[in-house]
């Protein structure tokens, strides 16, 4: 399990370890410059120009030790420095003093297009204000610049917290980050403009502290394995209720992908107009189907019943039967994800959110739970974390919120799902996800670790794929395809 901190919550790590541990804040300050120093002597040559534009804070100050050391290993290199040095820190001060000494050369108006690497010493994690003047032109002029950009700890402008841009952002292609991952560079816009995330380790002492948690691979060994004596009962069943008229790829992928991550059996429950196709496509599965203008409720608890857990919602259309529909699953009590269309319904007949209880998992993108929560997708994008947490909390869910950088909140934990890539935002992405993470409730799962490791496989198995078939031409199956590599492991 990967651990990611709040960019906020690094001051009182930086203050635990000076303050507490006795660590100086310059010896800190060294080992995170040499640490970006070890990155960058792997891709420069001593033939090649380097500017580093700084802050006058501590990020500032680490740009000036890094100067410090290139200079000091013959590397061709000058520095920019935006703001007043009269109000500069302490730190900068100190290593300000060194590189006059060493007579770095400060560049007043630097031309960017002349470098070939421009380094991001501006504004480090503690930034919480929008950018503004001086600094925003800067930061539009270096990102105009064709040269490799670093950006140190953060790309300037970027929260920390949230991954929203601040004003303008620095457009980076790599981040040595330091010490923990930090939220804001793996949600929202975070991915985009920080480029390359390296972690390096700095020195922090091990608080044990988290405010986030990822997965990693060796956590797919809490995924049941196969026994000997064991049959298909053995590994659960789900009920898949989806598709409607001319919609029954949703319920053949979501089934299918159930399947693929070691559901014992899969009933689809579909509309009679979608029964020859789905028999064709996967026979494996039981088909049972319904008139969706006039559905036999009482047939239909039967199934309900003796399911281990329910997908309800890929591709189901919204109609007052299918709201019924979705009401029924949600009074059953059972463990269910509700996807898609499901979310739609309760969006538009609100009173189904008192049917909510703790075995309900939801997977809505931006767009879908704007229309939950009645909050514009803009606000609900540039704060994903906080959105998603204050729903769950609210209703006592589990929640998925689906975007680049996915927000699981259930129970008291928050996950950002770190695998994935953007070939898989294509039709039919989403009802492979929830297929998976049903499959993995009918499996014994519970709500919690469905929900934050389902993404994680579905973005595992994408990231296998995409070798094979490139982002632009990787399609919903070809993620199905990629389970068998996931779970064969």
């Amino acid at each position: 399990m990967k651990k990611l901190i709040y960019g906020s919550k690094m001051k009182e790590i930086d203050s635990y370890a000076i303050n507490e541990i006795g660590i100086p804040s310059i010896a800190l300050m060294e080992r995170a410059a040499f640490s970006v120093f070890c990155e960058m002597e792997k891709m420069c040559s001593k033939q090649e120009n380097i500017l580093i534009v700084c802050g006058t804070g501590n990020n500032g100050a680490d740009g000036l030790a890094l100067a410090r050391m290139l200079k000091l290993k013959g590397y061709r290199v000058d520095i920019q420095v935006i703001g007043d040095i009269l109000k500069a820190t302490q730190e900068f001060k100190i290593q300000k003093s060194v590189t006059d000494k060493l007579e770095v050369m400060v560049a007043e108006r630097p031309v960017y297009e002349s470098y070939d690497y421009i380094v991001d010493a501006l504004f480090g994690v503690g930034l919480c204000r929008e950018i503004t003047g001086v600094y925003k032109e800067t930061i539009e002029r270096m990102n105009e610049s064709n040269a490799v950009k670093i950006a140190i700890d953060i790309p300037s402008g970027l929260s920390g917290d949230t991954g929203a841009i601040l004003g303008a952002g620095f457009v980076s292609d790599i981040t040595v980050t330091f010490g923990i991952l930090k939220t804001g560079l793996v949600i929202s816009q975070g991915p985009d403009y920080a480029g390359q995330v390296i972690v390096a380790d700095i020195g922090f002492p091990q608080t044990g502290h988290a405010d986030i948690f990822a997965h990693e691979e060796q956590d797919l060994l809490s995924i049941p394995r196969r026994r000997k004596n064991s049959n298909k009962g053995s590994y659960g069943r789900l009920l898949v209720i989806a598709g409607s008229e001319n919609m029954a790829g949703a319920a053949f992928l979501c089934a299918k992908s159930a399947y693929r991550v070691g559901t014992g059996l899969v009933q689809i429950l579909t509309p009679k107009e979608n029964r020859e196709i789905l028999q064709t496509l996967l026979p494996e599965a039981i088909l049972k189907t319904y008139d969706a203008s006039n559905p036999d409720f009482e047939e239909i608890s039967g199934y309900i019943d003796r399911a281990s857990a329910i997908v309800a919602g890929p591709g189901l259309g919204i109609s007052e039967n299918a709201m019924k529909l979705i009401e029924k699953v949600m009074l059953a009590k059972k463990k269910t994800v509700i996807d898609a269309d499901g979310l739609n319904i309760i969006s538009q007949f609100p009173h189904l959110t008192g049917c909510y209880h703790s075995d309900i998992i939801i997977t809505p993108h931006i767009r879908e739970m704007s229309r939950l929560t009645c909050i514009e997708e803009d606000k609900i994008k540039n704060d994903l974390i906080s959105t998603c947490r204050g729903y769950c909390e609210e209703h006592k869910i589990s929640c998925i919120l689906k975007d680049s950088g996915t927000v699981i909140c259930t129970g008291d934990r928050i996950y950002i799902n770190l695998s994935g890539n953007p070939g898989m935002a294509t039709a039919g992405a989403g009802d492979v996800l929830a297929g998976i993470a049903g499959g993995l409730l009918a499996m014994g799962l519970g709500t919690d670790i469905a929900s934050s490791i389902g993404p994680f496989i579905h973005g595992l198995a994408g990231d296998r794929t995409v070798k094979k078939t490139g982002e632009s031409a990787l399609m919903a199956s070809d993620i199905i395809d990629g389970l068998k590599d996931i779970i064969g492991d």
